[in-house]
């Protein structure tokens, strides 16, 4: 792409993305038009309606999508349990960052979950761009939800409450009755690529490395791998800095020495390398902090688990 052409793309699709900022609608001009048409041709010229769902696509990379090929992109969300969508953006109004409303015969509600600051209380943490909103668990309700789990009373129990079903996902309803989902109740989330992950599972062959204090596993449902968060065992460190001729008394400094620092993302990649985990479940970026993770900082329960949401905060 030559200085010029690339000139007039960024033109138009400036142009375009201002129109579609204020109206919410893809709206080509005659330039657009020329600009965005080859573009429009390597999906055969004649698509008029695109939809996504199952796992999130991020604002940006929707948008452009949107921008460059003119085609409505509708996203959608649903579970299995909810036989198809409960939920779908509409025509009139396809800005990205939500999921819609919800489709007929599908009602849905918040349960508050204020152990997680998640509720629909008017309080600073429930703004978002100055704009009021409620958070809390979807629950749905209606025709199309399934009635229960074959022959798993324990877990139909744990689904139900008052004849809702409880999704796990937590979102958050604009004033416009908007849902954008954002989080999960139980510890479980997905990646871009759709997979699953229990981070328990993969913090367990984490910690058996000799030099882990703490450590526990998020993830974000717009990338495509988890990340750790280790406090290294600052007493074993100490004996090693000994032995290694370095002189550091706190964590914090010990882990500005790059050596430390390589010495303990090797111990750790040799144990997820003998892992038996899958290759999406390995953490492709691990932080090493001198920060602890106690009840005090909110970061564990009083039973000392991990409370996730503030941890990652």
């Amino acid at each position: 792409m030559n200085c010029f052409t690339k000139s007039l793309f960024s033109f138009s699709y400036g142009n375009t993305d201002s129109s579609y900022r204020n109206t919410g609608l893809v709206e080509h001009g005659f330039l657009s038009n020329l600009i965005f048409s080859k573009i429009k041709q390597n999906l055969g010229g004649r698509v008029k309606l695109i939809i996504t769902g199952s796992a999130p696509i991020k604002d940006e990379v929707l948008d452009y999508l949107k921008i460059c090929t003119g085609v409505n992109i509708l996203e959608a969300y649903g579970l299995t349990e909810s036989t198809g969508p409960a939920t779908f953006t509409g025509f009139k109004n396809s800005l990205s960052g939500h999921v819609g409303w919800n489709v007929p015969g599908v009602a849905i509600k918040l349960k508050n979950h204020p152990e997680l600051d998640y509720t629909s209380e008017d309080h600073e943490s429930n703004f978002e761009n100055g704009e009021r909103v409620i958070k809390g668990e979807v629950c749905m309700k209606g025709g199309i939800i399934f009635k229960k789990y074959l022959n798993n009373p324990e877990a139909n129990n744990e689904a139900f409450e008052n004849g809702w079903f409880r999704t796990g996902d937590v979102g958050m309803v604009y004033r416009d009755g908007r849902l954008r989902i954002f989080d999960r109740i139980k510890n479980i989330f997905k990646l871009q690529q759709g997979e699953y992950v229990t981070p328990e599972k993969i913090e367990g062959v984490i910690a058996l490395s000799g030099w882990v204090q703490q450590c526990f596993l998020t993830g974000d449902s717009t990338k495509s791998f988890p990340v750790g968060i280790v406090l290294p065992d600052v007493l074993k460190l100490k004996v090693w800095c000994k032995n290694n001729e370095k002189n550091y008394e706190t964590l914090a400094e010990m882990l500005n020495d790059k050596e430390i620092c390589d010495f303990i993302f090797e111990d750790l990649k040799s144990q997820l390398k003998s892992s038996k985990l899958n290759t999406f479940e390995k953490p492709q970026r691990v932080l090493l902090t001198h920060k602890e993770m106690t009840v005090e900082n909110d970061t564990l329960t009083p039973t000392f688990k991990v409370r996730r949401n503030f941890a990652v905060k």
